[in-house]
């Protein structure tokens, strides 16, 4: 199994927040961690999923969560190269175009 690990960086006027490995009900507070140290840079949020192998519903409400935040503050989330994985059950929950809006595509 791929060691889970999370990655913020700033980014011009944005934060990128890397992820790799699996992310499920034991792994998702990496993320979440992850996720509120780039809320509080107050600037939008690109999360790069390239190298995520796994995700489940407790990390989809996550994600969910974090784009509701970063809407709330008026800034925007978007999951930029997402892996297959990523693509498969975000299509499978249809949050496709909720968490990839065409523009980022």
């Amino acid at each position: 199994m791929p060691a889970t690990s999370a990655d913020v960086s700033s980014r011009d006027r944005s934060v990128l927040v890397h992820v790799a490995g699996e992310f499920d009900i034991g792994t998702q507070p990496i993320l979440r961690q992850a996720l509120s140290r780039a809320h509080a840079a107050d600037a939008d949020v690109l999360l790069d999923l390239s190298d995520v192998t796994f995700v489940d519903a407790s990390s989809l409400g996550v994600l969910m969560d974090a784009r509701r935040t970063l809407a709330e503050r008026g800034h925007t989330f978007r999951i930029v190269n997402p892996a297959r994985a990523v693509l498969r059950v975000l299509a499978l929950t249809d949050l496709t175009s909720v968490l990839m809006p065409a523009t980022a595509r």
